[in-house]
């Protein structure tokens, strides 16, 4: 009974001062000047206490004020229209006072309501103004997010010729995620089958610094054009290094080499690959060191070269390696 009685105590106490913070917060919100700060307080207060009135009042009076920073609360009014059944309207017009706001810098608060309003039209199914509003975001504010959100819902109503016309338009323009853009260009040309197509974006977006330039080699040497495979699967090993496709690269290129009898280039790049690709989880470049001495019947190279990575407490597949050496006989 006694920790019932504390428990009951310390709830009704808390739940005192909390009710004469949000009182501070609102004085001080209603005063001849309002404290803004104090404005957003008592809204999320009021908000997760679920008097969604009371929150509304408050992020009106800090949406009103058309600072940048106080576009959240334009949004988070949107936010509790949408959650009232029937009150979509009210929703759209609070989402576009931040979603037309013009600013130089990022704002994901007007990110986040243009993306919205998209998102309800699109429900709607009112297509081009589910558009309009994801483009802004998207050419406005810079949300890769948002040109998705165009592509998804173009596709999603059989207007792919649409949907790819934007996507072109974006890999050509200077937006900082444009070479992503062409990257997923060359994949959904690729998926649709016109490989002359995705093999113009995934070159696009090798030149860009957006991977694509293994997949531009595949599809060269799926056209048994090598010599322009070997190429792109070399940009890809020289410059691809942070994704998966570096090795997918060195390990085409260095296999093209070994094809064409040339084991020492071949060698050179699995080398290489052995001391990075530990960063990709695999081994191939080591294993292939490996097996191309074996198979030139040269054991003692073979052995000393995994032995050597084993003696290297620096080398990434250390560990590995050194489980692959048969114990010394007695």
């Amino acid at each position: 009974m006694k920790f019932i009685i504390c428990f009951l105590f310390c709830f009704l106490s808390c739940f005192a001062f909390a009710n004469d913070k949000v009182t501070t917060y609102e004085q001080e919100c209603t005063a001849k000047t309002p404290d803004l700060d104090r404005c957003v307080a008592a809204a999320v207060i009021h908000r997760g206490a679920g008097n969604t009135e009371e929150a509304l009042k408050f992020f009106k009076i800090v949406c009103r004020s058309g600072e940048d920073w106080a576009l959240r609360s334009c949004f988070y009014i949107g936010e509790i229209y949408e959650e009232k059944d029937g009150m979509d309207d009210n929703a759209l017009r609070n989402y576009k006072k931040a979603c037309n706001k013009t600013t130089s810098s990022h704002n994901k608060a007007i990110v986040d309501s243009c993306n919205a309003m998209g998102r309800i039209y699109k429900e709607k199914g009112q297509i081009e103004n589910a558009v309009k509003f994801y483009k802004k975001a998207c050419k406005k504010q810079h949300s890769i997010g948002s040109c998705r959100q165009v592509y998804r819902t173009y596709e999603g109503n059989n207007k792919i010729g649409k949907a790819l016309s934007f996507y072109k338009e974006i890999c050509n323009g200077n937006y900082h995620f444009s070479p992503l853009i062409c990257h997923d260009t060359g994949r959904i040309y690729r998926d649709r089958g016109e490989t002359d197509n995705a093999l113009e974006f995934y070159k696009k977006a090798c030149d860009k610094g957006a991977g694509g330039c293994f997949l531009a080699g595949e599809i060269y040497e799926g056209k048994d054009m090598n010599n322009k495979a070997m190429k792109f699967y070399r940009k890809s090993c020289n410059e691809e290094t942070d994704t998966i496709n570096y090795l997918y690269g060195c390990d085409r290129l260095a296999g093209m080499y070994k094809e064409k009898g040339n084991n020492e280039a071949a060698l050179r790049i699995y080398r290489n690959m052995c001391k990075e690709e530990a960063n990709h989880k695999s081994r191939k470049g080591c294993h292939q060191v490996h097996a191309i001495h074996t198979e030139r019947g040269d054991l003692g190279k073979a052995s000393r070269f995994y032995q050597s990575i084993c003696n290297n407490e620096n080398h990434p597949n250390k560990e590995h390696i050194c489980g692959l050496i048969p114990p010394a006989a007695d």
